[in-house]
C-alpha cells in the first residue's frame, strides 16, 4: 500500500512538473529576445504572453527591475503616438485630449514649442521637466506622461549639448586659423557659427552674443568660454598673444 501510495505522488509530482505554470527563470529568458527585437508587436507578445505571466505567478521575481524598463519601452511607444496625433493640427475628435493627463501634455506641449520656435531650449527643456513633475510617476494613469515629458526633456538637452560640441569643434578651427595668421578663413569660420547656430539662445550666451534672430546680432570673436585647444598648433607657428 505504500508503494502505491509513493508512486502515485511521483506521478502526481511529475504531471504537474510537465503542466504546471512555467518557472520565473523561463518567462524571463522567453521575453528577452522579443524584448530586443525592432517590432513593437514582438514587444506585445513578450508582455501578453511571458511578463504579465511572470508577475502574475511569480510576484517576487528577480527580474522585476528589468522587466519595468521593458514595459516602460511599451508605455512610451504608445503614448507617443498618442501624442503625436494630440499635436497634430487636424480638426477631429481624435486629437483632443481626454483626461487630465492629456490636457497637461498639450499645455506643455504648446509651451515647450513657442520656446523651441525663437530658439530658446533651456526654456523647453524646463517646461518639460515642469510637466513630469506634476506627475506621478507611480500612478498607472501618469506614468506614460511622465515617461514621455522625462524623454522629451533628455531628448532636447543632449541636442543642445551636441550643438555645443560642433560650435566648440568650429571654434577650435578658428582658433588654429588665427594662430596660424590665417585671420580671413578665422572670419569665416566664425561667420559660419553665426550662420548655424547663432539663433539658439544657449549657444548665443557661450559666444557672447545677441541671438541671430535679435534685432542686433553681434559678430562674435573666439570667445574664451569656448576652452579651444591650440596645443596642435606647433609653438613657432603660434602668433604671440
Amino acid at each position: 500500500t505504500l508503494g502505491l501510495v509513493l508512486a502515485l505522488l511521483l506521478i502526481v509530482a511529475f504531471v504537474g512538473y510537465l503542466f504546471g505554470p512555467p518557472s520565473a527563470k523561463y518567462l524571463y529568458e522567453h521575453a528577452e529576445p522579443l524584448m530586443a527585437s525592432e517590432h513593437r508587436r514582438d514587444w506585445v507578445t513578450a508582455r501578453d504572453e511571458y511578463l504579465d505571466p511572470l508577475d502574475a505567478k511569480h510576484p517576487d521575481n528577480p527580474y522585476k527591475e528589468k522587466t519595468r524598463v521593458w514595459r516602460d519601452k511599451l508605455l512610451l511607444t504608445d503614448t507617443e503616438g498618442r501624442a503625436r496625433m494630440l499635436q497634430s493640427q487636424a480638426n477631429t475628435g481624435f486629437n483632443k485630449p481626454s483626461g487630465l493627463q492629456e490636457e497637461r501634455f498639450v499645455q506643455f506641449h504648446t509651451l515647450a514649442s513657442a520656446a523651441e520656435k525663437r530658439g530658446d531650449d533651456v526654456a523647453a527643456v524646463a517646461a518639460w521637466e515642469e510637466m513630469a513633475s506634476g506627475l506621478r510617476p507611480d500612478d498607472k494613469d501618469d506614468r506614460p506622461w511622465f515617461l514621455l515629458a522625462k524623454k522629451r526633456s533628455s531628448d532636447r538637452t543632449k541636442e543642445m549639448a551636441l550643438r555645443k560640441s560642433q560650435v566648440i569643434e568650429l571654434l577650435t578651427r578658428a582658433k588654429k586659423a588665427e594662430l596660424e595668421g590665417k585671420s580671413v578663413e578665422a572670419n569665416s569660420i566664425l561667420a559660419e557659427v553665426v550662420k548655424l547656430y547663432g539663433q539658439y539662445k544657449d549657444i548665443a550666451e557661450f559666444l557672447g552674443i545677441a541671438p541671430s534672430n535679435a534685432p542686433a546680432a553681434v559678430f562674435p570673436t573666439v570667445p574664451a568660454a569656448a576652452q579651444v585647444d591650440d596645443s596642435s598648433v606647433p609653438a613657432g607657428d603660434r602668433k604671440p598673444e
